[in-house]
Parts: C-alpha cells; structure tokens; sequence
C-alpha cells in the first residue's frame, strides 16, 4: 500500500465541511485507492485566506521537504481545503512544491484526477481556485455590509471600550444584561453591545484632557507627562503616552457616537486607516463625555492626515521652507500648525519624496542613514526566515521570538547581524547590537553583513555569548572558537552541538 498524509481544514463559516466529514471522505477515497494514511495534518478553526495562520500546512510543506518523509502522496478534501487563497498562482506554488518533491496531491471530492495533465483538467482546477478565493471575496463583502448595518443602528462592533466608557451586554429588545469586562464577549447572536459612561473618576480625565489641549493649548506628549507625573492609572494598558490622549482626542465614541470603519483589514491585507468619508458614524446613541461642540473643535484644529489634501500638504512644507530655509523633521516639527512629519512619510512614501514635491533638495548623502537601515533591517528579517526555515526542513518546531528563536529540542537561540566597522587603527571589526534582548541568550547565531548590507557574507555559530555590555564586538579570539560556514552548515552544527550537551548530562545524572 502507498503510505499517504492526509490535511483537513476547517474553518467557521460552514459547518459542512467538519473535520469529521473531512476524515470521512479521505477515508473512503483512501481505501479505494489503496493508499495507508500515514499522518494526519489540521488546521481547525483556520481561515483559508493566507498561510501565515495555518501551522498544519506550513508543518506538510517542510515535511516534504524533507529527505525524512514517510509518506508518498497527500490527501485533501477538495480545493477550498486547500486554500482560499485571492491569488490561486499561490495556491498552484504550493502544490508545485510537493510535485517537485515527488508528492502528488489528491482532492478527493474533485471531479479530476491526480496527474492528469491535459487541458482540461488544468481548467477545471483553475476555475475551482477562483471560485474558492471568489467565495471569501463575496462572504467579506456580505460581512461588512450587515457590520455596517449593526452600527447605524447604534451598536458597538468589536474591541475594548476604551479609557472612560465600558460595554454593556443587551437583549434583542433591548433590556440591559450585565457589563462586559475586558476579553469577554457575548454568547447568543441575538445579543447587542452598547457603550455606557464609565466611572465618575475616569470621565473627569477625559474631560480634563479635552480642556487641557483646548483652553490650556497643550500639546498631546505634555499631557501624558502630566497624567503619569500626577499617578494616574490607566487600568493595564501601562503609561500615559501620546497616542493614549491621541486615542480620546481623535475618537467620536466621547461626543456619544458610534464610529465604524475608521480602519480596514481584509482577507489578510494590512490594516489601512479609511478616509473620514468612508467611516460609519451614528450620533446621539448614549450619553456623550465630552459636549459634540468640543469634540468638533479638537477635530478642526487638529485636522486628521486623512482630511488634507497633498496640496495642503506640500503648502506646509513650503511655509516651513520659507520661515527656516531647510526642511527636516525637526523645522517641521517646530513649525506651528504643521502636521506630523509620519504623515508625509505615510502619504509619499518617503520624506525625499515630500521634500521634493515642495521644491526643496537635500544636500547629498542627507538620507544615506535611513537607507542603510532599511537595507539592515530587511537583510535581519530574512536572515531569520532562512534560518527558522532550515530548522523546519530539518524536522524541527520553531517559534519566532524577540530578537531569536525558539527551537524544540534546542531551546532559544538569538539570531543577530554583525555589522562592520573600522577601528581608530583602520582595523575592520564587526559589532553586534543585540539591545536589551541581550542576556536572553547564552548562545547566538549571528550572520556577516556585507559592506554593501545587502546580503549575509556568512554565519557564525557563538557557543558562549559575553555578558560584559550590551552590544559586543568579535574579538580574534571568538572569531577562532565558533563555528563558521553557511546558513545550512551552522544549524546543523547547532542541533549536532545541542544532542552532544543532552547526552553529556544524562551520563551526568546517572
């Protein structure tokens, strides 16, 4: 018999495609086809839209990839099993991956065989993907509208409640429930959610913020100093800071309002902040904190990114540029009824972007910093990708954690990027800047990064990292007792190391 591993998914919308109908199905076409299932992978309660949330496929990929699999062929319900995915060239590459492997993959509900090549049946399993990343599109689309109709008609959607309000739990017809604490929710579908005025100590916050920045004209990073100098507490959230006042400032839940749809995430896309226009906002639906007059005139001084135009924009800059003769974060910033240098970052693209829109040219080299970080930063996260990955193909579970990871059997390994420099005797040194995640890890695998920081020149595997300081550089001696080579060459030399410290204190032990 031909050893097979079988995938079941499901997700919440239809309960008819069960995990138990899945294995029933699978079954079934397993023994008429006289295949052994092997191995079970599952992804229950996981939404088909991406892989990033779906540990059961992400396991049968690096299991494929392994020279180790014990099993010769994969068994799926159907295509929607598979993956919902809005672009099926992802849903086809990951199937690809297992034929390139030697593994075919058989949808047992799906009217074409496994293998066939002709035309037809290339077809058929197109359109099947379509339709099955079409149906999230449609199910989103029909999920929004009626979230859209629930708050018109004043009901809260989702969320805590924020800093001086809390939830209140109603009947279809209205009769108040209980009060809904942080992290609960409701139980019947039939149910409703309202905001209701919170505590007496908290609404005077709320209301001495909206009087501080409006008739004191103090600025939101003021106000957050004051309200921690002054101990006030902001339940478990920690610290005032300026987004928290930003947040009361900024929402129109305080003039008694029900605000929806100020951001969006769909079908696993980034969240992005929606134009005023777009948002949903139903007035007059509880007992306003602060009076809708007050609110308004926080609104017209502020004057959210999302209202102005680019040419009000650049207007600004030009001003700033006219009264200091430069622009850079600081001019701006310094600049009296100019936005947040962020919003031209976020609405160009970039500050050289903005600057240049507005006539104004840097001297050269004057964003080199920035473009080396970046270029840094993007080399790191790769870095860790290929390494988590290596350690996966090799049989392993990893999980991603601040600044390493943390491998089964392994336990946690930090993962750095050394960069060059040159010391006062022209010296090339590499220094690792691992931050307050420092002495988190006794080992470290850190990679090289080229001159150029575009790529890793090679790893190093520290067996013993100092704890002298938080950042470090490789001294001679340290470049001569760890272990060199690739990316591949190190994690085995990891879990080679790792195997040889467990048998030493078992010997220990006994």
């Amino acid at each position: 018999m031909i050893r097979a591993a079988q995938y079941v998914r499901m997700s919440t919308e239809r309960q008819d495609y069960s995990i138990a109908n899945q294995l029933a199905a699978i079954e079934a076409y397993a023994l008429l086809h006289n295949f052994e299932i092997a191995k079970t992978y599952s992804d229950p309660g996981k939404s088909g839209v991406d892989l990033a949330r779906r540990p059961g496929l992400q396991q049968l990929l690096a299991d494929v990839a392994s020279p180790n699999r014990d099993f010769q062929v994969i068994l799926a319900y159907d295509v929607s099993r598979w993956g919902r995915f809005q672009d099926i060239d992802e849903s086809a590459y990951y199937e690809f991956l297992c034929k390139r492997a030697g593994i075919q993959v058989h949808y047992c509900a799906e009217p074409f065989a496994a293998g066939d090549a002709s035309v037809m049946a290339a077809l058929l399993k197109a359109i099947k993907r379509v339709m099955a990343g079409e149906y999230l599109r449609e199910l989103s689309a029909k999920v929004i509208a009626g979230q859209c109709r629930i708050a018109r008609s004043g009901f809260k959607l989702g969320g805590t409640a924020g800093y001086g309000l809390r939830r209140l739990l109603v009947s279809r017809d209205g009769t108040s429930k209980q009060l809904l604490a942080d992290g609960e929710r409701k139980s019947l579908a039939s149910d409703r959610v309202i905001y209701v005025p919170g505590p007496d100590e908290e609404i005077a916050i709320v209301r001495q913020i909206y009087s501080w920045f409006l008739d004191d004209d103090i600025s939101a990073d003021a106000i957050a100093r004051m309200l921690n100098e002054r101990g006030v507490r902001r339940d478990r959230r920690g610290p005032w800071d300026k987004y928290a006042v930003n947040a009361i400032l900024n929402h129109p839940k305080y003039c008694g309002c029900v605000a929806f749809n100020r951001c969006s995430r769909r079908l696993g896309a980034k969240t992005t902040r929606n134009p005023i226009d777009q948002w949903i906002v139903t007035p007059n639906c509880f007992e306003a904190i602060v009076p809708p007059e007050r609110f308004n005139e926080v609104r017209r001084r502020r004057r959210p990114m999302c209202s102005r135009s680019d040419d009000e924009l650049i207007a600004d800059l030009q001003k700033v540029l006219q009264i200091h003769g430069r622009l850079t974060v600081k001019t701006i910033r310094a600049t009296p009824g100019v936005i947040s240098p962020w919003v031209y970052w976020d609405r160009f693209g970039s500050m050289a972007k903005a600057y240049e829109r507005a006539g104004h040219q840097p001297k050269k080299g004057y964003f080199a910093g920035c473009i080396t970080r970046k270029n840094t930063q993007k080399v790191k996260a790769q870095m860790v990708n290929d390494v988590a990955e290596l350690f996966r193909a090799s049989g392993k579970k990893v999980r991603t954690i601040p600044r390493g990871l943390s491998v089964t059997g392994l336990g946690c390994l930090g993962i750095e990027a050394a960069q060059w420099l040159y010391s006062l005797t022209g010296k090339m040194q590499w220094e690792v800047r691992p931050g307050k995640y420092h002495r988190r890890y006794r080992r470290m695998i850190v990679g090289r990064i080229s001159p150029d920081r575009r790529s890793i020149s090679d790893f190093l595997y520290l067996k013993a990292v100092p704890r002298t300081e938080c950042n470090f550089r490789l001294t001679d001696q340290m470049l001569n007792e760890c272990v060199r080579g690739t990316a591949a060459e190190i994690v085995a030399a990891v879990d080679l190391g790792s195997r040889y410290v467990v048998r030493e204190k078992r010997k220990a032990r006994k």
